[in-house]
């Protein structure tokens, strides 16, 4: 590899001639490999064979104007466009830190925009779904303090009781709920019509056919 990047040539396996090749490489990272070269932990011939034109783009916390060009093919594939971004929905989503930057962003519009359904904005839905894929809510999922209470005839203990009346559908839960609505409206639309209803939700027709029979 560092021989393909300082001369622009490569050597066929059991060959003995050296080929010219004509490409650019480019490469991207989320560390800072200078600083990790510094503590020896990336190669330093490396690094100064990659860094001839460096570009650093910022995190998606540091240009939140960019959301409505970042997420134009998002809604264009469930056919939206920017007018859906209202007010409330884009104050949601510049009000985030986005820690997973933009693919957390796309992420949650795609989920956002499947359990949607073509129905008006809903900010409250975009902000559900929002503190569901926060890195936040992995604190959630800690073991919960050992309770004192006394286990009752069932054997459980009254906050373990509590929390299963209290939980929430899973995410799967409220993507099947939401397909199988879409395809019961896009279908009550066209009146059955297969082709038609699968035209509307831009998926084959056998693909179509396999949903329904799966609901």
């Amino acid at each position: 590899l560092l021989r393909v990047l300082e001369t622009g040539e490569i050597l066929r396996i059991g060959g003995n001639r050296m080929y010219p090749v004509d490409v650019r490489v480019i490469c991207a990272s989320n560390k800072p490999l200078l600083h990790l070269v510094q503590k020896g932990r990336f190669r330093m011939d490396l690094y100064y064979r990659l860094s001839t034109f460096k570009l650093t783009v910022p995190p998606l916390r540091h240009r939140l104007e960019d959301i409505p060009l970042l997420l134009d093919a998002v809604l264009k594939k469930y056919h939206c466009s920017k007018k859906d971004l209202t007010p409330p929905i884009l104050e949601c989503l510049q009000g985030h830190s986005w820690p997973g930057n933009v693919r957390e962003l796309l992420a949650v519009m795609e989920n956002y925009l499947l359990l949607l359904g073509g129905r008006s904005p809903d900010p409250d839905l975009l902000a559900a779904i929002m503190k569901e894929h926060s890195a936040d809510s992995v604190e959630d999922l800690s073991l919960p303090a050992a309770p004192t209470s006394v286990p009752g005839p069932d054997g459980l203990l009254p906050p373990l009781q509590e929390m299963e009346e209290e939980r929430q559908p899973t995410l799967k839960q409220y993507l099947d709920t939401a397909r199988e609505a879409l395809l019961q409206r896009t279908m009550a639309k066209f009146g059955g019509d297969k082709r038609l209803a699968a035209q509307q939700l831009g998926i084959a027709y056998s693909s179509l056919c396999r949903l329904l029979k799966k609901d």
